[in-house]
Parts: C-alpha cells; sequence; structure tokens
C-alpha cells in the first residue's frame, strides 16, 4: 500500500512538474500579408520574446487577417479570444475614442515623427487610458505604416487639381478628408479597384505605394502624386486581463520585443517604400512631388465639418497642431 501510495505521489509530482514547465502561449493576430514587413517584424517579435523568456513565452502568428478581418481583431482581444493584435490607429476608435479616426483625416499630420510626439504625448496618454477601459492596453505605438499617396489619370499638384475627380478610399475619416478638399470619393473594394479604375468608375485611388504595386494600379493611372496624405501608425494591442496575469519579467519582456520589433517593422518599411517607388517608376508611372502645404490649409480652414461629424472631437486638431 505504501509503495503505491508512493508511486502515486511521484507520478502526480511529475505531472505537476510538467505542466509547470508547460510554455505560456499567446495567439498574435493581424491583417499584414504574408512576408510583408509587418508580417516579418510579427516573426521578429515572437523570437524576441522566446530569446528574453528563455522559451517560456510563446507567440503564435496569425497574419493576413487569418483570424478575421480589423473589426472582428479589435472584438476578439478586447474579449481575450486572442491576446495580442496589430491594429491601424484609425480601427482603434471601436475601442471607444473617436480621436482615432479624426487622425485618419488627410493632411492631420506634418510627418511621422509628428505622430509620434502627439501619440506619446497628453494626448496619447488619454486615448490610452479610455482604450485601456475597454479591456485593452497599447503595448506599442510605433509599428510604422506606410504613408499614402493618389494615383490618378491626372497630375494632381494643387487642390483644384482634385475636384470632382473620383479617389477610391476606405474608411470614413479618409473620404470626409477628402470632400472637403473637393473630390468625389468612392468606395470601392480592393478586389474592385482595378477595373473600377480601367472603367472610369473610379479616376485614382488613395493608397500606400506597395497597393499601387501588388494590385497592378501602374497599368491603369499614370500619374503618381506623392501627397504624403496620411501619416500611421499600427498599434501593438494586448488584452489587458490577459497581460497582466504575466509575471513582472514576462511583462517586461513582451514590452521590450514590441519595441525592438517596431524598430525592425520601420526599417523594412521605409526600404520597401523607396523600392516600391522605383518600381512604379520603372513600370511607367509619371511621379509628381507636390507641395502639400495648400492642401493642408484647405482641413483647417474646414475643420468644423470634421468636428460635425465627430463632435466629441472638437478642438483635438487645433490641439494636434500645437505639438511641436
Amino acid at each position: 500500500m505504501k509503495r503505491k501510495l508512493l508511486a502515486c505521489t511521484v507520478i502526480l509530482l511529475i505531472v505537476a512538474l510538467s505542466a509547470a514547465a508547460a510554455p505560456i502561449r499567446l495567439r498574435f493576430a493581424s491583417n499584414a500579408p504574408i512576408n510583408s514587413p509587418t508580417h516579418l517584424a510579427q516573426e521578429e517579435f515572437a523570437r524576441l520574446v522566446a530569446e528574453k523568456t528563455n522559451g517560456e513565452v510563446i507567440v503564435e502568428v496569425f497574419p493576413a487577417n487569418q483570424l478575421g478581418g480589423n473589426r472582428e481583431l479589435i472584438e476578439a482581444v478586447k474579449m481575450g479570444a486572442i491576446d495580442l493584435e496589430l491594429q491601424g490607429s484609425a480601427n482603434t476608435m471601436y475601442l471607444g475614442p473617436e480621436e482615432y479616426a479624426v487622425m485618419r483625416v488627410p493632411f492631420m499630420f506634418r510627418d511621422q515623427e509628428h505622430v509620434y510626439k502627439v501619440l506619446e504625448g497628453p494626448i496619447g496618454q488619454r486615448l490610452t487610458e479610455q482604450v485601456e477601459k475597454a479591456g485593452v492596453l497599447i503595448l506599442s505605438q510605433r509599428w510604422d505604416r506606410l504613408p499614402r499617396h493618389v494615383s490618378a489619370r491626372v497630375p494632381i499638384r494643387t487642390p483644384e487639381d482634385m475636384q470632382n475627380l473620383k479617389i477610391r478610399n476606405g474608411d470614413r475619416a479618409s473620404v470626409e478628408g477628402f470632400r472637403i478638399i473637393g473630390a468625389a470619393p468612392v468606395n470601392i473594394p480592393l478586389n474592385e479597384m482595378y477595373l473600377a479604375l480601367q472603367q472610369g468608375v473610379a479616376d485614382g485611388a488613395n493608397l500606400p505605394l506597395d497597393y499601387f504595386w501588388e494590385h497592378s494600379i501602374y497599368e491603369v493611372n499614370k500619374y503618381l502624386n506623392l501627397l504624403y496624405q496620411s501619416f500611421d501608425v499600427q498599434m501593438l494591442l494586448a488584452n489587458a486581463r490577459r497581460f497582466k496575469s504575466l509575471s513582472p519579467e514576462h511583462q517586461r519582456a513582451l514590452l521590450e520585443a514590441a519595441e525592438e520589433a517596431a524598430d525592425y517593422n520601420n526599417k523594412l518599411t521605409w526600404e520597401s517604400e523607396a523600392e516600391y517607388l522605383a518600381k512604379l517608376e520603372a513600370a511607367g508611372m509619371e511621379v509628381v512631388r507636390v507641395d502639400i502645404e495648400p492642401f493642408y490649409n484647405v482641413i483647417r480652414e474646414r475643420v468644423d465639418e470634421i468636428y460635425a461629424i465627430y463632435p466629441s472631437t472638437k478642438g483635438l486638431v487645433e490641439e494636434i497642431d500645437a505639438v511641436q
């Protein structure tokens, strides 16, 4: 009897030790295409976390909307169905703050550094606190996304050149911004965009350079107008309950890995901007380098139209402009 009891005790001890040794697994989702800079940086984040925790935390990467679209991923990380996800700033408004949508209005930021200063200053701190109330933590706000430009059948050098042009857009903030400038925004799915441009349903598109290349827009739009109308970041979001359940050492490892992987993402992202521009020029697109100040000024002159759409954000544009 004693031998059986001892054997059972040993077995239970082995099982307990095995369970204790099992790594913590975190699911990390995004909409990033496979082998894009963002997806490669996700993989780098997973490698860094494993390295920093001696394999005690394993991050499983799910790119390319494998676990759902933007809205679904936001809800999933909020509910804890996934642990981590990358999301563009505009979509983070689904967690509460409308201010994130306003940040996607064209010509809202001077450059990428201006975005950082806003998000890491008092404005960003205020929004981060609102997001946390929804059960989500922002681990990093420095995963860059390529800025957006406008392809078109005509060159665009002034706001007058954009009057009544049917520009393909996605989110509402971009649509309203282009409407204010004088364009006629149209909402067309990406998979229908080429045909829409070819048939004249749309005159141009508001996209980053990689999309112009991957969707062969150089075949149907002659002019690539470098407007830099939208600077953006992707936010690394975590389910708050899951993150806080980790040990302080593991939390620190994730935060460090998030920033190091952001640097890796940004290096690849900006290298790709130059590469895609060269490809598009070689494919025959005529590049128009634009003075954006007149466009920037139009948005400021008619800022009340933005506040009419997002009334809770009144004063935000002036607050953003004041950040130096």
